[in-house]
């Protein structure tokens, strides 16, 4: 039967331990949540000033080596993205569908966007009749 990892955690205040799972030799900080005590209004929450203890360990957006210096961004490499003339545009699209856009879908979703943020003139007409 295979272990999983886990770190055991007894709290002094309660005397009550929890196990926390391990994956990738990390924690994941919601699991602290579950740690309470009975003047608590809150589980147990995790200070890390300056995010010096903090790692993304899964990401299905960034991937990041340290060691190696390498910093990809949904597949694109960052000094990649940063060459490109991207425009928003660009960077929605990329951030939602995890890819460039060509230009027929960046003119598409700028079409999109447009008229999702248009205000009716009757709106923009009664803010102005409000002032004094």
């Amino acid at each position: 039967m295979t272990q999983k990892a886990s770190l055991s955690i007894t709290d002094n205040r309660t005397r009550k331990t929890y196990e926390i799972p391990i994956s990738h030799n990390a924690i994941h900080a919601p699991h602290f949540k579950q740690i309470t005590a009975p003047d608590a209004d809150t589980g147990l929450l995790i200070s890390d000033p300056g995010l010096r203890n903090t790692a993304v360990v899964e990401s299905e957006v960034a991937y990041l080596n340290g060691s190696t210096g390498t910093l990809h961004y949904r597949s694109y490499s960052v000094g990649e993205l940063y060459h490109k003339d991207l425009q928003y545009e660009d960077v929605l699209h990329l951030l939602t569908w995890g890819y460039l856009p060509s230009q027929t879908q960046k003119a598409q979703l700028r079409t999109e966007l447009a008229a999702a943020l248009s205000t009716p003139a009757d709106t923009i007409f009664s803010v102005i009749h409000a002032f004094p």
